[in-house]
């Protein structure tokens, strides 16, 4: 099916598609199921999933495991598909392929020039903080 949406895209907006992958990143605590969100002051100081640009060669799997561990000093189990997100960056598509992962590894997150705060919110909080509406279509409810 991606490789569907993807072909279609490269055939209408002549080869350029943006691939990346992330994930919906859950932990269990004392106040119950937690998502982890990123804060990037690169992208206008918002709130965003854990995701990033696929390197050439690499799988919509293994971006995605990357990515999490990169932003958030998590290893993560994969453990679903969260969904897909498309939208236009410069007029280039870019589609995003969100994986259910749940942590199975936390190291101490540092900030970085690329993410400045890694926080751990109910899905309630997650929806109300995220800046992309396709982001927040992705939490569920609960």
């Amino acid at each position: 099916m991606l490789r569907a949406v993807e072909d279609r895209l490269r055939k209408n907006t002549k080869g350029k598609v943006i691939r990346a992958a992330g994930a919906l990143l859950w932990k269990r605590g004392p106040e119950g199921r937690r998502l982890a969100l990123i804060r990037r002051s690169t992208h206008g100081d918002t709130w965003s999933l854990p995701k990033g640009k696929l390197k050439r060669g690499e799988s919509w799997l293994q971006g995605a495991v990357r990515e999490v561990e990169e932003e958030t000093a998590c290893r993560g189990k994969v453990v679903g598909v969260a969904g897909t997100v498309a939208y236009l960056v410069k007029g280039v598509p870019k589609v995003v392929v969100f994986l259910e992962m749940k942590v199975r590894r936390e190291a101490e997150f540092v900030p970085s020039e690329e993410i400045d705060e890694l926080r751990w919110c109910s899905p309630r909080q997650a929806r109300r903080m995220l800046a992309h509406p396709e982001e927040r279509k992705l939490v569920p409810a609960r």
